[in-house]
């Protein structure tokens, strides 16, 4: 409970300085590091509404960190980074050049959702498959 006080204290100073969507994705992204989900949750919608970045990189770092949150928890969402990418692959869309993905990615999205979502798991493998997309599936 510690840290969400922390951070609750920071925000209010953090916003007089930059009133902006970064303020509450750098909230958003330590709350997930900390697991705490009502939090991140909260603070990431936040920085999704104002729509105000400074830094490209938060926006997209944010992007990647709720695509891969959907993608572990079986709700894929397409958007930035690997998990992004991966879960692209599973909505069916399509890539003029595949993505390098991080071996380590691959095999983290497979342990988890061999576990919570077996389907998904070989949908994801068929998929991969299908986009002859070799990085991915020898990993699968």
């Amino acid at each position: 409970d510690q840290p969400v006080e922390a951070i609750k204290r920071l925000l209010p100073e953090m916003e007089k300085m930059s009133p902006l969507s970064d303020v509450w994705a750098i909230a958003a992204m330590a709350a997930f590091g900390l697991g705490l989900e009502k939090e991140a949750d909260q603070w990431a919608k936040q920085a999704l509404t104002r729509r105000s970045w400074t830094s490209v990189h938060r926006q997209y770092r944010l992007s990647s960190t709720l695509c891969r949150r959907s993608l572990l928890a079986g709700r894929p969402l397409a958007g930035s980074g690997p998990y992004g990418a991966l879960s692209r692959l599973l909505l069916g869309q399509t890539f003029e050049t595949l993505p390098e993905i991080p071996e380590v990615v691959v095999r983290e999205v497979a342990g988890v959702l061999k576990k919570t979502h077996p389907d998904l798991l070989e949908k994801l493998k068929q998929a991969a498959r299908k986009a002859n997309w070799a990085q991915v599936y020898r990993v699968l």
